[in-house]
């Protein structure tokens, strides 16, 4: 994360910085192990940097940031959140021209926990993969591709999420991002079951945690057509699946964001919705794509009656890409270069890599380990 040493520290006397040298110290070593960034005024670092209570390696990282001033200094202004040092006062999130501005008194920092790498919360380990993954696009995309994504990935899955995320707010030791499938269903659902417990717990007043969920249905719907296709080659149905997909997205179709991609879009199950509102939105929907890939009408939807059972339903309109479809391509995209996943990434799903990609990497940003 990104650590903005304000200004003001610099009225402060050398007496006060030895009171708070432990803190500084444990600044000037998550810089040096790259798990955090360390920015400041040019004298401000100058001055860190020459006091005598300071250990020699961590003079050393504080010069080494000073150098780095040029490098980092537009990172305050494209990150979607900071960690603003302060010399005293309480710890408060406050929203400045739309970033979130955590401010910290310096003291905080004593505690060690403070400096170890971002915690990064997904519902399981493929989703962290893939999230520090889009973090990574993201950060090539907006020129700072050599900053490295630094994070401690934590995942529960159901309910032990919702506990780990209310377990690490409640300390407020450490800093830590929690990332959830939406699990909507259709636009202007609610969020699913585990984002909304997310949100029932999450305080807004914490200055260590953050949660968000995905604008779409799950991390699968983030996944472009160039990435799918890239493990699709050799299935026919997935072949067939993208082929659908793609004449979905040609015409802007929101159903793209929505699409249980793993299972695919069956009548039968359309037809067993209990949520009378997201089954006329599917109806709708259907309607719509079949006239886009020349579907022919189904029975079973003229007649609002599934005429056999799920597992033999007749009517699909797109099969699904599988349970793995996610894993394939997590592992594909890890042998590419950041660069080459980039230039895969196209159509409606470009702005929620962004969206996503801005604040992974804001919390989760560090660099290489300074050597000694």
């Amino acid at each position: 994360m990104l650590f903005v040493l304000h200004d003001t520290l610099n009225d402060k006397t050398d007496d006060f910085f030895e009171s708070i040298a432990t803190a500084i110290e444990n600044i000037a070593t998550a810089a040096r192990e790259g798990k955090h960034i360390l920015v400041g005024s040019r004298e401000l670092l100058q001055r860190l940097s020459g006091l005598s209570f300071i250990s020699p390696a961590n003079l050393a990282s504080i010069r080494k940031c000073r150098e780095q001033a040029p490098e980092y200094g537009n990172l305050k202004h494209s990150a979607s959140d900071f960690v603003q040092v302060m010399p005293d006062g309480e710890a408060t999130v406050d929203i400045v021209n739309g970033q979130r501005v955590i401010t910290v008194p310096i003291r905080k920092f004593a505690d060690t926990s403070m400096i170890q790498e971002t915690i990064l919360i997904g519902e399981n380990l493929l989703d962290i993969r893939f999230y520090k993954i889009v973090a990574r696009v993201y950060a090539s995309k907006n020129k700072m591709g050599k900053m490295k994504i630094r994070s401690d990935g934590q995942f529960g899955g159901g309910t032990t999420t919702v506990d780990l995320y209310q377990k690490l707010q409640d300390e407020d030791e450490r800093f830590c991002l929690c990332v959830v499938d939406s699990d909507k269903r259709f636009p202007g659902s609610g969020l699913g079951t585990i984002a909304q417990k997310i949100v029932t717990i999450d305080d807004n007043n914490k200055t260590t945690t953050r949660q968000i969920s995905l604008l779409c249905r799950e991390a699968e719907n983030m996944i472009s057509l160039p990435q799918l296709e890239s493990v699709c080659e050799k299935e026919v149905s997935r072949v067939e699946a993208l082929r659908v997909l793609g004449k979905i997205e040609s015409c802007d179709h929101e159903a793209r964001f929505y699409i249980d991609l793993k299972n695919g879009l069956k009548i039968a199950n359309i037809l067993k919705l209990q949520d009378k509102t997201c089954r006329q939105y599917w109806i709708n929907s259907i309607s719509d794509i079949s006239s886009l890939i020349g579907t022919c009408k189904s029975p079973c939807l003229e007649g609002g009656e599934c005429c056999g059972e799920e597992k033999n339903c007749k009517c699909a309109i797109m099969p699904g890409f599988g349970e793995a479809i996610l894993k394939n391509v997590v592992d594909k995209l890890e042998r590419y270069s950041i660069p080459k996943v980039a230039e895969m990434i196209s159509g409606p799903v470009i702005d929620e890599w962004m969206r996503v990609g801005r604040i992974v990497f804001s919390w989760c940003v560090g660099k290489e380990r300074q050597l000694a």
